[in-house]
């Protein structure tokens, strides 16, 4: 039996691999709290599959870098100016 467009191991397509959010707060850092307000929130991609909460890896990963903040790059010399005026 195929299935169109769902591919297979052996087509090169590895299968997706999920986590729990205890396994995100793990890897991340991020409280487990924070995290389920933000499930609650909608503020994380997430599924739930027979009441559990389930995320896949690849769409954590893409969220966390979507949300990066570039870190701020001083002029030469600002610095001394904050000193001077102290």
């Amino acid at each position: 039996m195929s299935y169109e467009g769902l591919g297979s191991e052996s087509e090169g397509c590895a299968m997706e691999q999920w986590e729990t959010l205890q396994s995100v707060h793990a890897r991340t850092t991020i409280p487990l709290n924070t995290l389920r307000k933000w499930v609650k929130e909608k503020r994380i991609p997430f599924y739930r599959i027979n009441r559990r909460i389930k995320c896949k890896v690849a769409e954590i990963d893409r969220w966390m870098e979507k949300g990066r903040i570039e870190p701020v790059k001083r002029l030469p010399g600002y610095w001394q100016k904050d000193k001077m005026a102290a």
